[in-house]
């Protein structure tokens, strides 16, 4: 990152919480280059080689995903078009067939997050990968690189 970014060198920081090491960058060159691309864009990079593939895939599932107890491993997300992208991509590189997307929660719906109300402004849908040889393909091939949604395990509760 130093030298992409022409910035100083930083030194990682250990984080008991995550239990994994940690370092903080930023670039508004790259902000604004970044908010620039679409998925079109986007498509010749994703789509260089299989493992490019398999690491997009990882990094949206890792930061969207849920893997519930190996029954079911879903994403979910308000861009139709980015799951439905990412739908072609684990048919075309994996093999794997998914359901949806769906529409999992309707724009203007309250959520309440720590005693707090908030209305929705976007609709927010849901793919799942149902079959379970599709689950096992998908562990093997792709995977997580989260132990626990790797394993198909309950998250942690914060520690305050």
């Amino acid at each position: 990152m130093t030298n992409v970014l022409d910035k100083e060198y930083r030194k990682p920081i250990w984080s008991r919480s995550h239990n994994l090491w940690r370092v903080y960058y930023s670039s508004k060159a790259f902000h604004i280059w970044f908010r620039k691309q679409d998925l079109e864009k986007l498509k010749q990079y994703i789509e260089y080689d299989k493992d490019t593939v398999k690491y997009f895939l990882r990094g949206i599932y890792d930061s969207e995903g849920s893997n519930y107890r190996c029954r079911w491993i879903s994403l979910v997300n308000n861009n139709l078009e980015l799951l439905h992208y990412v739908q072609y991509l684990l048919k075309k590189y994996f093999g794997i067939k998914t359901i949806g997307p769906y529409l999992k929660v309707r724009a203007g719906s309250i959520m309440i997050k720590d005693g707090r109300r908030f209305r929705r402004k976007v609709d927010v849908y849901i793919l799942k990968i149902y079959r379970k040889r599709d689950i096992q393909v998908f562990l093997s091939q792709v995977g997580f690189s989260i132990r626990e949604k790797q394993l198909g395990l309950p998250r942690r509760k914060k520690q305050l």
